[in-house]
C-alpha cells in the first residue's frame, strides 16, 4: 500500500485506512460526502423539555441533560472510529471549533445535536449555505444571544463573532459595521418549547444598513453575501484549513494561493482539500508529522486501530481530562489547539488512556515481543524515533511476552511523542 496514502488518512481522517487505492483515488474518496447523513438529533428524541419551575424538577431536568450530553459525546466519537466518511467527521470537528458553541450556555444536548447534524451535512460543502444555516441555529441563536436581537434591542455579539472569528478576522471591520449588521440579523427567535427557530418579520429592521460603505436595506441572506464578496473571508476560512490539515505555519503565498482556489469554487471546502491534497509541498510534507492531534482527533484514531470499545462514560471522562469537552468548548474562540494541547495535566490523561488500551486491546496470541511491536507499529502507522524504541525495547525482548507486557508495548507506542501528531 502507498505509504502517501496511509499517512493522508493519519491528517484527513482518523488513520487505519484499509484500502488499496492510490493516492488520486483516496483523495477522490475521502473528499465525497456521506450521501445519507448520520443524525445525533434523533438520538435525544427521548428528552423532556416541559418547563418545571419547582427545584426538584429543575435538578432532574439538568440530569437528564447532563447524562443526553456525555451519550452525545460517545456517540460522536464513536461516529469518528466508525464512519465511512473520515473527512467528513473531521471537518465536523473543524466547524464545531471554528463556529465554537457551548453546552455550558445552551444547556440544551437536543439543540448541541441538531447544530452537529448541522455541520455534519455542511461539512464539504460551500460556505455560504453554511453560513446561512449556522446564524439561524437554535444553539447558535443561544450560545451569541440572536435570541435577543430584536428591532427594538438591537443585539452586537453574533454580528461581532461572525466578522472577527467566522469569516474576516481582527482588524477587517469597523464599530459601525458591526452596529449595522447586528440591525440586519434581527428577528430571530428560538421558540422555548420545541427548540424550533422562526423568523418573526416585527422583529426585524427593515431599514437602510451601511455596512463596509455599501448601503442597502440588508437581512441575513444579503449579509452573508457582503461576507462572501469580502476578499478577507477566503484568506481568513483557509488558512485555518490549512494550520488543521498541512503545517502550523502554512506561508502567506500558500495560503492567498488556496484561498484563491476557495472563492473561485465558490467557497466550496471539498474543492479546496483537493487541491490541498494534490499539492506537491503537501505530498511531499505526508511523512513528517508537524501537526498536534486533538484529544478526540487522537483518541478516534487509537480506537479506530485498536478496535477497543469505550463506554460513555469513559470516553467523557477522558475528553475532559485531555482538555477536550465536545459539544462544549471553553469560549467563542474555540480551542486553542497545537502545541497547547500538550500540558503536563492533559499528557497525564493522555498517558491513562494509553493505559487503558494498553490493557483492554486484544493482541495476538503467539507472537514474540518485537512481533508484537511490529504488528502494532503498523496499526498504528507509526514510525518511532530512537528515544522512543529505546522506550519500549525491554518488553519486545520476550518471546512470550505477558499480558503487562503487551500492554506496556502498546500503551508506550501510543503515548510516544511522535504518535501525539499527525
Amino acid at each position: 500500500m502507498d505509504e502517501n496514502v496511509k499517512r493522508l488518512y493519519d491528517k484527513a481522517g482518523f488513520g487505519s485506512y484499509t484500502g488499496g487505492a492510490g493516492l488520486q483515488a483516496a483523495i477522490k474518496q475521502l473528499v465525497t460526502a456521506d450521501p445519507a447523513p448520520r443524525s445525533f438529533e434523533s438520538l435525544t428524541s427521548h428528552l423532556d423539555h416541559t418547563k418545571d419551575e419547582s427545584n426538584g424538577g429543575k435538578q432532574a431536568f439538568r440530569k437528564q441533560e447532563r447524562e443526553a450530553l456525555i451519550s452525545l459525546q460517545h456517540s460522536w466519537l464513536r461516529a469518528m472510529v466508525t464512519t465511512k466518511y473520515p473527512l467528513q467527521e473531521r471537518m465536523t470537528l473543524f466547524w464545531h471549533n471554528h463556529f465554537a458553541t457551548g453546552f455550558a450556555k445552551v444547556k440544551r444536548a437536543n439543540l448541541m445535536a441538531r447544530q452537529n447534524d448541522l455541520l455534519y451535512r455542511h461539512a464539504l460543502g460551500k460556505l455560504g449555505p453554511l453560513l446561512q444555516a449556522i446564524s439561524t441555529d437554535a444553539a447558535m441563536l443561544i450560545w451569541l444571544d440572536g435570541d435577543d436581537n430584536t428591532l427594538k434591542a438591537p443585539n452586537e455579539n453574533y454580528a461581532r463573532e461572525v466578522m472577527e472569528l467566522f469569516t474576516l478576522g481582527v482588524g477587517h471591520y469597523a464599530e459601525h459595521d458591526i452596529k449595522e449588521a447586528a440591525r440586519a440579523l434581527t428577528g430571530w427567535k428560538v421558540d422555548k418549547a420545541s427548540g424550533r427557530v422562526q423568523f418573526r418579520s416585527r422583529l426585524h429592521d427593515t431599514g437602510s444598513k451601511t455596512i463596509f460603505q455599501q448601503t442597502a436595506a440588508y437581512d441575513l441572506d444579503s449579509f452573508v453575501e457582503l461576507l462572501l464578496a469580502h476578499p478577507r473571508t477566503a484568506v481568513f476560512v483557509t488558512a485555518k484549513v490549512l494550520r488543521a490539515f498541512y503545517k502550523p505555519a502554512p506561508s502567506a503565498d500558500e495560503i492567498e494561493y488556496f484561498a484563491r482556489i476557495y472563492r473561485q469554487s465558490d467557497y466550496d471546502m471539498a474543492a479546496l482539500l483537493s487541491s490541498l491534497m494534490r499539492y506537491d509541498a503537501f505530498v511531499a510534507d505526508l511523512p513528517n508529522r508537524t501537526l498536534v492531534r486533538s484529544p478526540a482527533e487522537w483518541m478516534a484514531s487509537t480506537l479506530r486501530a485498536t478496535d477497543v470499545a469505550m463506554k460513555p462514560q469513559a470516553a467523557s471522562s477522558f475528553l475532559k481530562d485531555s482538555g477536550q469537552v465536545l459539544f462544549d468548548p471553553p469560549t467563542v474562540a474555540g480551542w486553542e489547539g497545537g502545541e497547547a494541547w500538550l500540558s503536563t495535566t492533559t499528557l497525564l490523561a493522555r498517558f491513562r488512556f494509553a493505559q487503558v488500551i494498553g490493557q483492554n486491546a486484544k493482541h495476538p496470541d503467539g507472537l514474540s515481543g518485537s512481533d508484537l511491536y511490529t504488528y502494532w507499529r503498523d496499526k498504528l502507522n507509526l514510525k518511532l524515533g530512537r528515544t522512543s524504541e529505546a522506550a519500549i525495547l525491554p518488553y519486545t525482548k520476550p518471546k512470550k511476552p505477558s499480558p503487562k507486557q503487551a500492554a506496556s508495548i502498546l500503551a508506550l507506542m501510543i503515548i510516544s511523542p511522535e504518535y501525539q501528531k499527525g
